[in-house]
């Protein structure tokens, strides 16, 4: 009989609160990415994550959010992603760290994107950030789509910043 033995780090769960700020409409080439008539629009962004440590390094994070679009364009969004994040380099007992996430999502907006043809889209996203204690700051790409699943199917770019802290 082979038993196999995990650290305690192995089980480890991270909770935590956001709140960010961004805005849409960043990418300046013609076609992919744009709002028609060159509508940006910025918005807030609240979020919970529940993170599941999977090494002393890496995670896969559970993030429920909400986002609340105003300027040019209006309307909530409400949503889920999945991320996996890693802390690639880490100073002071482990307590600081910068890490980056990849992942994706959906959401169902109220925005009136009229060029998505649907009101659930697909989210893929990238982000970089910076963890000092339980305290941390993150920089995201996000790319809103339908998937193919409607036409229109114009991608939407969006950048936020957002702070937290973990507990």
């Amino acid at each position: 009989m082979v038993f196999i033995s995990l650290s305690s780090s192995a089980y480890c769960q991270t909770n935590g609160l956001s709140i960010g700020y961004g805005v849409g409409n960043l990418n300046p080439h013609n076609g992919f990415g744009k709002i028609p008539n060159n509508l940006g629009h910025e918005f807030l962004y609240l979020s919970y994550f529940h993170g599941f440590r999977l090494s002393q390094n890496g995670q896969i994070v559970l993030e429920p959010f909400v986002s609340y679009t105003y300027r040019t364009l209006s309307g909530f969004d409400l949503g889920v992603n999945l991320l996996y994040q890693y802390h690639f380099w880490k100073w002071n007992s482990l307590k600081n760290s910068l890490f980056f996430n990849i992942g994706t999502g959906g959401v169902y907006t109220t925005v009136d994107f009229t060029d998505q043809g649907s009101d659930f889209l697909f989210i893929l996203q990238a982000g970089v950030g910076l963890k000092v204690d339980k305290y941390f700051i993150e920089f995201r790409h996000r790319h809103y789509s339908n998937g193919g699943t409607a036409r229109p199917n114009v991608g939407v770019e969006t950048e936020f910043l957002s702070v937290g802290f973990y507990f």
